[in-house]
């Protein structure tokens, strides 16, 4: 629900701070705190080339000075050289990278663990080779990092563990008005949990290596990942708690991989196409291994590694504006008649001085070209403007990000629920139109009325289907409409031809 709160985080509750907070709010910021009578933005900002280069804005995930950094990155994986690391979710798509990249560094064995252990047709006996085949032993185990006990069994059974990889996690993204206590629990324990279970086993153990997988989700917000975001947060901190207890951590915020992490499976065009208004490069494995061993040199308890692409973006969210040195500027395809972004004023007024059949078409090619955008079609013209927006393509994400683009460039206020409204671009088309011209005609045309029924109040009621036991005596569709425009009372006893005691 992006622009419906701002979060002010403040340190203390007085008249001063009230009016601190009510200036800072007008400012258009998300979010902010208030320290001593301060106000405090939060921005990314990118690490010396010396310590971080191919981090967040460098524009390059393996630049001149990747050598140094591998040897840095190296430098700091001494405490792990000859010695045994876990790997949680050493089972799954990164699995391969981070233990190739602990090999390379020296460590006498890896065990991976993961939530069922191996399973037939993960080719785990290749990896074991090819890891042998770097001088590191590896080793298979069942756990799930978020129960403590079976973290405790894992460490006691391997002996002394001189390090600990985090890369285990699990999202089940939806918008927030979808979540409840269970999927917020499933995405919740593999990552929060068990970061902080396995905090609790590696300070015990005194490893000397502590790296925590994270996700530009919670740093940046990402559509759909309320849960995921909140659990990749609550790991930041951990490790930031680490460091400020003098022990060793770093917690890597990755943007999107590649096909190492299955990404490239499930993401759809739409995905991709939002990836990349969003300034992201996927991260191959090679280029993934130059940012981790990055990260760890860096000495910084959290770090952004992600590839980015900056000058492809629109404006980009507040705590990014840091890391663009010039004004980001996006390419949308021209639309005849209209410009993009002009505001409701401006598009009306340009409206206004095109025929009906134009106008129509003005507002038809705005729509497409926003709809093109969204699900990365090639154009306008790959968009059939009677096809159902569900048949299209688009999901409950998409749906949001379309309203917000559309938002953007007519400048009006529009709902969530904008292409269940308007389910075609035609109809939509429609409903912008009249929005910005203050002549509203319903969707579908002027016969769009047709097979509707009023309440007495004025309401538009559609019925859209019936499947229920009629209460009080009701027969029929007839006779159920006369209770709900009547008011009748309907409520009468328990049956008494159920078969109840």
């Amino acid at each position: 629900h992006p622009g419906r709160f701002v979060l002010a985080d403040t340190d203390e509750h007085s008249p001063a701070a009230a009016r601190l907070i009510a200036v800072a709010a007008g400012t258009g910021e998300p979010e902010f705190a208030v320290r001593a009578g301060q106000v405090l933005l939060p921005r990314l900002t990118r690490l010396p080339a010396g310590s971080a280069g191919p981090t967040a804005g460098s524009g390059s995930a393996a630049g001149p000075e990747a050598p140094a950094l591998a040897r840095a990155g190296s430098a700091a994986l001494a405490g792990v050289r000859g010695g045994r690391v876990l790997v949680s979710g050493g089972l799954g798509g990164l699995g391969p990278v981070v233990a190739s990249w602990l090999a390379g560094a020296g460590a006498a064995e890896v065990v991976l663990a993961g939530r069922r252990g191996a399973v037939a047709g993960m080719g785990i006996g290749a990896r074991a080779a090819a890891l042998a085949g770097a001088g590191t032993a590896a080793r298979v185990v069942a756990c799930d990092v978020s129960d403590r006990a079976a973290v405790a069994a894992v460490f006691a059974a391997a002996g002394p563990v001189a390090g600990v990889v985090h890369a285990a996690g699990v999202t089940d993204d939806g918008l927030t008005g979808s979540l409840d206590g269970n999927r917020m629990a499933g995405v919740w324990g593999p990552k929060a949990a068990g970061t902080w279970v396995l905090h609790e086993a590696a300070a015990a153990a005194g490893s000397r290596l502590f790296v925590v997988f994270s996700s530009v989700a919670g740093a940046l917000g990402s559509a759909g990942q309320g849960n995921y975001a909140a659990a990749n947060v609550f790991a930041d901190q951990v490790v930031a708690r680490r460091r400020h207890q003098g022990l060793p951590g770093v917690s890597v915020v990755w943007g999107p991989w590649a096909a190492s992490a299955g990404m490239a499976g499930r993401l759809s065009p739409a995905d991709r196409a939002r990836m990349a208004r969003e300034g992201f490069e996927p991260i191959g494995d090679q280029a993934g291994t130059v940012l981790l061993e990055a990260a760890v040199a860096s000495g910084e308890p959290v770090v952004v590694a992600a590839p980015l692409r900056l000058a492809r973006t629109g404006t980009p969210p507040a705590i990014m504006s840091g890391l663009v040195s010039r004004p980001a500027r996006r390419t949308l395809t021209a639309v005849p008649g209209i410009g993009a972004g002009t505001g409701a004023g401006g598009l009306a007024a340009r409206l206004a001085g095109l025929g009906p059949a134009e106008r129509d078409e003005a507002v038809q090619q705005l729509i497409a070209t926003q709809v093109a955008l969204v699900l990365g079609m090639t154009g306008p013209s790959a968009v059939d403007p009677a096809l159902p927006f569900r048949d299209l393509g688009f999901d409950s994400l998409t749906a949001v990000e379309l309203r917000n683009q559309l938002a953007t460039v007519t400048g009006l206020r529009l709902p969530a629920t904008l292409i269940f409204d308007y389910p075609t671009p035609r109809a939509l088309a429609e409903f912008v139109r009249g929005e910005v011209l203050g002549d509203r005609e319903p969707a579908g045309g002027p016969h769009a009325e047709a097979g509707r029924s009023t309440a007495a109040g004025g309401d538009v009621l559609v019925i859209v289907g019936v499947g229920c036991r009629f209460p009080g005596g009701v027969a029929g569709l007839e006779g159920l409409w006369g209770v709900v425009s009547g008011g009748v009372d309907a409520v009468g006893g328990f049956p008494v031809d159920r078969g109840w005691a």
